[in-house]
């Protein structure tokens, strides 16, 4: 009996739910999507280096290093916009603070708040099903793609889709620093739409997808490869369409 009492005392408890910490920064600036890589470094430049969360880069390190993108990159309605999760918020604030002007495109562009929205959001498991749209999504990595492109059964790419969609769920979860306690149960919804795009030169496969999973997430969380570039981007829940 006090063996089993010491096995029981040293059992770990998960946490239900994490709460997280989510800035929307949209930016009175124009910009196109093909202008994200030109908007993120001249942002980088007039930071600076020690703000490694803008670059996912260590000071003083030129190795990319593959984490989490804790400050991402959009367009949203024409304008430019960057959201910034946990300490990702609290190092965008202060860029946003610092920086007055980038050099873009050889211009002086004033860096003008268009809107600014920072909230909490709890993540946790959910007991009905919600459902979510990606837009531009990368799901598949060089070597998951030429197996998409030598599968012919619809069924067979759609699995290999939701085996990358789990990943990428848990790969965000472990950023939030949050272990979830129940399995994930990932399904894809409706295939809308996909096209072939180039990123750094790699031809990768980008894709509009509606999908459903037991886990209640925050809008305007990025997923897949290249989610700090302003792909794969969740715009929101949406609802259960009627039968």
């Amino acid at each position: 009996m006090k063996e089993a009492k010491k096995i029981h005392l040293q059992e770990k408890v998960l946490p239900l739910a994490r709460e997280i910490n989510l800035l929307n920064a949209t930016i009175d600036l124009p910009l196109r999507f093909d202008q994200i890589s030109e908007f993120r470094g001249a942002l980088i430049a007039a930071a600076g280096r020690e703000y490694d969360l803008l670059h996912n880069h260590r000071e003083g390190d030129k190795k990319y290093e593959y984490r989490y993108p804790l400050i991402q990159y959009r367009v949203h309605r024409g304008r430019a916009m960057l959201v910034g999760y946990q300490a990702g918020a609290e190092s965008l604030r202060a860029v946003l603070l610092k920086v007055r002007n980038i050099q873009l495109n050889n211009k002086t562009v004033p860096l003008r708040l268009h809107q600014l929205r920072e909230k909490t959001y709890t993540l946790r498991m959910s007991e009905q099903p919600r459902y979510y749209r990606l837009q531009h999504w990368l799901a598949l990595n060089q070597e998951n793609y030429q197996k998409w492109l030598a599968l012919d059964n619809l069924q067979d790419r759609i699995l290999l889709l939701e085996r990358a969609l789990n990943g990428h769920l848990l790969s965000f979860a472990q950023a939030m620093q949050w272990q979830l306690p129940e399995r994930l149960e990932v399904r894809l919804r409706d295939l809308i739409q996909h096209k072939t795009v180039k990123y750094h030169n790699t031809p990768l496969i980008a894709f509009d997808v509606e999908y459903r999973v037991n886990l209640n997430l925050p809008p305007l969380i990025g997923l897949g490869k290249a989610s700090s570039h302003g792909f794969g981007w969740q715009i929101g829940s949406v609802e259960e369409k009627k039968r």
